[in-house]
């Protein structure tokens, strides 16, 4: 096997990397079982081609290359269930629409002639968020306005209808998303409880001042919360108007929060989102504290007898080890029932 015969095995392992690692987990086996198949196939065109022991060899050699690295590059990437995003079914839909409309904005004020296919996109975006919007008589007739001139500038373009499209289109509709956002979408509202600290640090989570503009109670089954951790994946704190969570590693942590509407559909009310950042700075110790000798374990409970109580309980925290180059100055010590 030669060296430009290798390039497509080798181009399509990568290839099958790649698109795994960027896979829900659902899918990532697929693609591996997907990245053997062609492999395989590979090696046996190849054997074909250039029949020899030493080729068969290289071949297997490659076959094995091959199937290690859709093991090894396959392992999935942290991902978090479609719904804790705002608006899942159509978000990248009304972000198409958005940024669309900021095209065709830089290209009419460079007066240069418009392309065919950003009318076949724009087309398709409609067709992909329109249905998941407030369906009041007002906003059904834009979308359909919406609707009919696009696909006829799919079809034949001139400045009239472009100016048809400005007006009853463009202009309509970015005024009627901007009144969704204001009118027709949660006020999610996320409180923590503390913002900041050191590892490890507990966090509370509140969201119950969000509201539902349809006056609707929101479960809170509605309540998605999710962060991206220190390595840029995305990671799932939880369900619930009220959670908790432990960061164990310092860093900045972006949270989100998504509430969905009991009457997202039949209203078309929005997903509402909100975002706070949770400042985790290093431990300052590692704390080793004993009582009569014995050494407390926030996890597992230090028993004392009572007769060893009445005696009176000694506190010593002198194994504590404090961390980047800090110095313990004076202990305080609280102690709550």
């Amino acid at each position: 096997m030669t060296n430009h015969q290798l390039r497509p095995t080798i181009s399509i392992f990568s290839q099958c990397a790649t698109l795994t690692h960027y896979q829900s987990y659902q899918n990532w086996h697929n693609l591996i079982l997907f990245c053997i198949l062609v492999t395989i196939i590979l090696y046996e065109t190849y054997v074909h081609m250039r029949i020899g022991k030493k080729r068969r060899k290289t071949g297997l050699y490659m076959l094995c290359v091959g199937l290690l690295s859709s093991v090894v590059f396959a392992a999935p990437a942290s991902v978090i269930p479609p719904e804790y995003r705002a608006n899942y079914q159509f978000a990248d839909g009304w972000e198409g629409i958005v940024s669309t409309f900021k095209k065709i904005d830089a290209t009419k004020s460079t007066g240069t002639d418009f392309e065919r296919e950003t009318f076949v996109e724009l087309s398709q975006y409609f067709e992909q968020v329109f249905p998941h919007l407030p369906q009041k008589g007002e906003f059904r007739t834009i979308y359909e306005q919406c609707r009919i001139i696009t696909q006829k500038l799919t079809q034949s373009y001139s400045h009239s209808s472009l100016d048809i499209f400005s007006n009853k289109c463009q202009n309509a509709l970015s005024k009627s998303m901007s009144q969704m956002n204001a009118q027709h979408t949660i006020k999610a509202k996320i409180k923590t409880n503390p913002s900041s600290g050191n590892a490890p640090l507990s966090v509370t989570f509140n969201a119950k001042e969000s509201v539902d503009p349809s006056n609707d109670t929101i479960p809170s089954a509605n309540y998605f919360r999710y962060y991206k951790d220190t390595k840029g994946r995305d990671q799932v704190i939880g369900q619930g108007i009220v959670v908790n969570h432990t960061f164990t590693e310092p860093g900045a942590y972006q949270v989100h929060l998504t509430v969905r509407s009991v009457n997202q559909r039949s209203e078309g009310i929005l997903d509402g989102q909100a975002t706070t950042t949770i400042s985790v700075s290093p431990k300052t110790a590692r704390m080793r504290i004993f009582a009569n000798g014995k050494q407390l374990d926030e996890h597992n409970p230090t028993r004392i007898g009572t007769a060893e109580a009445q005696k009176g309980i000694v506190f010593d925290a002198k194994a504590t080890v404090p961390t980047g180059g800090r110095s313990i100055e004076n202990h305080k010590w609280l102690i709550t029932q």
